[in-house]
């Protein structure tokens, strides 16, 4: 992935690291109405990016995940730093980790009870923006809130990261996906005096909402896992676990990871993001090896969760 201001497309067949956080599940407030199981599971690009509990990172991605259970909320979020920024000498995990880290600090501290992620995710950009003015790099970003009480999901998604909900075995919504042109996503940025970046504002971020039913999954992920890993793919992994159990959500997770490490690594694979390239006019074949972060969650009504 890279700057706004330019485009290229990464190698392909590169050898990643693997790091899994796994037995990450955790559970809402049984006071509500509606329950959020989630798991969670990626890899860094670079074995010296191997994450941490504490910094929840993943490479150069980053998240978040907020289950208050003295809030009628459930909050998650990814960041992807923009790669592009390296060849500057700038490492992009900073911009992605930070701003994360605000997000979450923000929905623990604010959103207790109200939640919108567009606000979040503008608090978030804002606190950064401020503590930070000289901080280089920027991220894509996607933030979800699930209200527990009355079953909504609400959305803010900017960029290429982004989430899918499948219900019944299908899929019934995938977030758009935010370019300026092929492989430059929208993306959030600190302004750089006599830099022409085409830098975005939360307030740009696509949103969406809908109301879940029980047992709608959520796969939130940064672009390492639909870069590599179609639509039906995905669904094959999901489906294949016949009980959508707590447990069960996170070996879906490590197997995602699992499913969009192997392909990247694969030379030969026509991956989604080589079909992206092909449609503009660029030949491309083979896997985008990316870090790759994923969060699934689960919606079930109080009373069925074992």
């Amino acid at each position: 992935m890279n700057l706004a201001f330019r485009s290229f497309l990464l190698p392909c067949g590169q050898k990643l690291t693997r790091h899994f956080e796994t037995g990450v599940i955790r559970f809402c407030s049984t006071q509500n109405q509606f329950l959020v199981v989630t798991g969670h599971s990626g890899l860094g690009k670079l074995q010296q990016n191997i994450s941490s509990t504490e910094e929840k990172t993943y490479g150069d991605d980053a998240y978040f995940i907020v289950n208050n259970i003295n809030s009628r909320f459930d909050v998650f979020g990814v960041a992807d730093g923009v790669g592009g920024w390296k060849q500057y000498g700038v490492d992009p995990s900073l911009f992605s980790n930070l701003l994360m880290k605000n997000c979450e600090r923000y929905v623990k501290d604010r959103c207790i009870n109200s939640a919108s992620p567009m606000k979040i995710l503008q608090a978030g950009y804002d606190d950064l923006i401020s503590k930070h003015p000289q901080l280089l790099g920027s991220s894509t970003a996607c933030v979800t809130v699930v209200d527990k009480n009355t079953g909504m999901l609400h959305s803010a998604n900017l960029g290429d990261s982004g989430f899918l909900i499948i219900r019944n075995r299908s899929v019934i919504h995938q977030s758009k996906e935010q370019q300026h042109y092929f492989n430059a996503p929208y993306q959030l940025t600190c302004h750089v005096t006599g830099q022409s970046l085409l830098g975005n504002c939360p307030s740009e971020a696509d949103e969406f909402s809908i109301l879940l039913q029980s047992n709608d999954i959520i796969i939130m992920a940064t672009d390492g896992l639909f870069d590599n890993v179609a639509e039906k793919q995905i669904l094959d992994v999901i489906n294949s676990m016949k009980n959508h159990s707590a447990v069960n959500l996170q070996k879906i997770a490590n197997r995602l990871v699992d499913e969009a490490l192997k392909l990247s690594q694969d030379r030969h694979y026509i991956s989604p993001f080589a079909r992206k390239a092909r449609t503009h006019g660029i030949y491309a074949k083979g896997g985008k090896p990316d870090d790759i972060t994923i969060i699934v969650a689960l919606a079930r009504p109080m009373k069925s969760l074992n």
